[in-house]
């Protein structure tokens, strides 16, 4: 079993993707990670995929901003624990900081000419930053590349401010949810009483009309 990884951010056109084959592969800023990403919200060692048997198993390495995780076909994307392995199901989307990777499992990976294929994963922050400033119509030397690449390596990294939870607006909204269902359940809510009265109004009229029959 492989695992392909097709890196949706920077917006790339064809995407930039890589093919693990190995028993490992590390994600992160730091020189020594098989792929680094030049971007501050990345921690210099952010996550690791390795190979369990007969599957591939992602970890967060305990990195500054954690790692989103959002299963095909689901709408939440789930966090990824440094102590809760985690394994890679084909179309995974990771969400790294502010890079997004989609993993795929199921060969084959690709479409002809859906991703450029890159043989060295060390490539992957050259390509990107190249394709960013090309995006912006901005031509760059080899030198000026070198420098932008570095410096975005070599950044602090940045945390990203999630929002809390509120614990008073939740409520509040599934209070609001409640009434409307009620509403939508039974829009009439006093049918069971007009139904009860005219069933008793049926019976009284009943019984009166067995009395004259039974007068007579």
């Amino acid at each position: 079993m492989s695992v392909a990884l097709v890196f949706l951010t920077p917006p790339v056109q064809p995407p930039l993707a890589v093919v693990l084959k190995g028993r490992a592969l590390e994600l992160g800023r730091h020189p020594d990670c098989a792929v680094r990403l030049a971007e501050p919200t990345v921690s210099s060692r952010h996550l690791t995929l390795r190979k369990r048997g007969q599957v591939y198993v992602m970890t967060d390495e305990g990195s500054q901003n954690g790692t989103l995780v959002l299963a095909a076909g689901s709408e939440e994307p789930v966090l990824l624990g440094p102590s809760a392995p985690r394994v890679i199901q084909d179309r995974d989307q990771i969400h790294l900081g502010h890079v997004v990777i989609e993993l795929r499992t199921q060969p084959p990976f690709f479409a002809e000419g859906e991703v450029e294929l890159l043989p060295d994963p060390a490539l992957i922050p050259e390509r990107a930053v190249r394709a960013a400033m090309e995006s912006l119509s901005l031509s760059v030397s080899d030198e000026e590349l070198k420098q932008a690449v570095d410096s975005l390596l070599e950044a602090p990294e940045e945390r990203i401010v999630r929002p809390a939870f509120d614990a008073e607006l939740a409520q509040r909204a599934r209070a609001e949810l409640l009434a409307r269902d009620v509403v939508l359940r039974d829009p009439r809510p006093f049918d069971w009483v007009i139904s009860l009265c005219a069933l008793g109004l049926t019976s009284i009229a009943g019984a009166a009309l067995y009395q004259l029959m039974t007068r007579n």
